[in-house]
């Protein structure tokens, strides 16, 4: 299922985010995802935690990308 936008936002800011952006629940029509964390991540963000959020997609393309980076990582 591709998005149009993903991002971190802490579980004390969801609400504003919610609200400041009119974001609801979409069902199987999301187009953003929000990974909701008691801290976030560095910016950017780090190889392997891209990798994992890729491979929850589960898609192909996705899967691929993320064991590419896994790949890079292990050979630096």
């Amino acid at each position: 299922m591709p998005s149009d936008a993903e991002g971190y936002v802490s579980h004390e800011d969801l609400p504003v985010v919610l609200r400041h952006h009119l974001l609801r629940p979409g069902g199987s029509n999301w187009n953003v995802i929000l990974h909701v964390v008691d801290e976030l991540p560095p910016d950017p963000v780090p190889p392997l935690v891209l990798a994992a959020d890729l491979a929850d997609h589960d898609g192909p393309r996705e899967l691929a990308r993320a064991e590419q980076i896994i790949r890079a990582v292990l050979a630096s």
